[in-house]
């Protein structure tokens, strides 16, 4: 994204500690030593810093995280910050602001698009002077006016239905059914906020396996179906009647 970036294998090898973040980090640190300034290096510092605060799976992930930003730092933040910076928009200053030391104070400026030219074009300058690293970020958020057209983005929902013995289902349903629903999600990369609005057919009703008064019989009949892993994609799920949604964040 413009913001962060990331590495992810094809095929995790858990037994060998394997991990998106270690492997983001190892490929950091290769970029570091080949080139003089890899043009991603920022954002993937980025990612990695915010996947730390999710948590990690194993010393691996420390030992390759610390090493990576270990040379991140030397390589380009060594000199000690002692800049200033101005930011203009259309020939007007927004922002300005001195930094004088090593902080995670932000300036930040707010700019509402009402107020801007409609029809100009209006020219962003950033000015620095001084010496030290400066990270800077600009974002436009808008909202369109019009009627959004649904857009392909490598994310495919399969959905299938059968009975408690594990037979698929095809045709049709007789009142009083027990019928399982399978969603197999299959997405092209990581996502980390996801929701899964799946309807429900016209005559269902959804059985809440958590209620104390649904039957643990039901709850042991799946599990014969197919054994759940113990983490799950999806941490929130929330049951209507005319539709089940799921969500992942």
């Amino acid at each position: 994204s413009p913001t962060s970036a990331y590495f992810e294998e094809k095929e995790a090898m858990p037994w060998v500690f394997h991990s998106n973040l270690r492997t983001t980090a190892m490929i950091l640190q290769a970029l570091i030593e080949i080139e003089e300034e890899p043009a991603s290096a920022a954002q993937i510092v980025r990612w990695l810093t915010k996947e730390e605060q999710t948590g990690w799976m194993s010393t691996q992930d420390n030992a390759y995280f610390f090493y990576a930003l270990d040379e991140y730092f030397r390589r380009y933040e060594a000199e000690e910050p002692k800049f200033r910076v101005e930011v203009t928009l259309a020939g007007k200053t927004i922002l300005e602001h001195f930094f004088l030391k090593r902080t995670e104070e932000i300036s930040q400026q707010k700019i509402e698009m009402a107020s801007l030219e409609k029809g100009e074009t209006l020219p962003l300058h950033i000015h620095k002077e001084g010496e030290g690293r400066m990270y800077y970020e600009v974002r436009m958020n808008y909202a369109p006016t019009g009627k959004l057209e649904p857009r392909d983005e490598g994310m495919v929902v399969f959905k299938s239905f059968q009975t408690l013995d594990g037979k698929g289902i095809e045709d049709s349903f007789q009142l009083g059914d027990l019928v399982v629903v399978n969603l197999k999600i299959v997405i092209p990369q990581v996502r980390h906020f996801v929701v899964v609005d799946d309807p429900l057919p016209a005559g269902f009703v959804p059985v809440n396996l958590s209620f104390e008064t649904e039957s643990s019989e039901l709850a042991r009949e799946l599990e014969k179906i197919k054994k759940q892993p113990w983490w799950q994609g999806f941490r929130h799920v929330e049951m209507y009647k005319e539709k089940i949604l799921l969500f992942a964040d």
